[in-house]
């Protein structure tokens, strides 16, 4: 593995060394949406969130800490912590700045939420330098798969040997194994 090669697949594979953006939210759960109206009304009044959550949410794991959720909701996927996979909450959350209130409640299968965005963190890109040692093992990784392939690729050629991968799945499409 050469210093240009560890370069190149760094360039080529960024995302794979950086930490992706995340949220920390708080929130309130209540049992309707008119109650969660309610508390959004009184949220954006600019009532004291913690408090509120004390006060009106029924989550009793996170109401004492002010509706706090300790999971992240990051920038990948739909998952939202204490809510499930919510794609429309998920997207408000991560466009939504630190210390915004969403405009609206939303509903899950556990009731109507209330989310504030607590803190946020951009996409953190990490150095070349800082991961080099990950992005070598990755490279080598890389390069003994090619070479592997390549090595069964000409065994199978040198011997005659012909591989019908839509067997193996069912796909009735392909060629049949036994064609030939």
């Amino acid at each position: 593995v050469t210093e240009q090669d560890v370069e190149r697949f760094y360039e080529a594979n960024k995302d794979r060394y950086a930490d992706p953006a995340q949220a920390t939210i708080a929130r309130i759960l209540c049992d309707s949406e008119e109650t969660a109206r309610e508390v959004l009304a009184d949220a954006i009044a600019d009532s004291d969130f913690a408090t509120l959550a004390r006060e009106r949410s029924l989550d009793e794991r996170t109401k004492d800490k002010g509706g706090v959720l300790t999971s992240p909701v990051v920038e990948s996927g739909e998952a939202v912590p204490g809510v499930g996979n919510h794609a429309e909450l998920h997207a408000a959350i991560m466009a939504a700045s630190r210390g915004t209130v969403l405009a609206i409640p939303f509903e899950s299968d556990t009731g109507w939420h209330v989310v504030k965005v607590m803190e946020r963190k951009g996409r953190a890109q990490h150095a070349l330098a800082d991961v080099r040692e990950g992005v070598e093992r990755d490279v080598a990784a890389a390069r003994q798969g090619e070479v592997t392939d390549q090595y069964i690729r000409e065994l199978f050629e040198s011997r005659g040997v012909k591989f019908y991968p839509n067997a193996f799945v069912g796909d009735p499409s392909g060629d049949e194994a036994g064609s030939e």
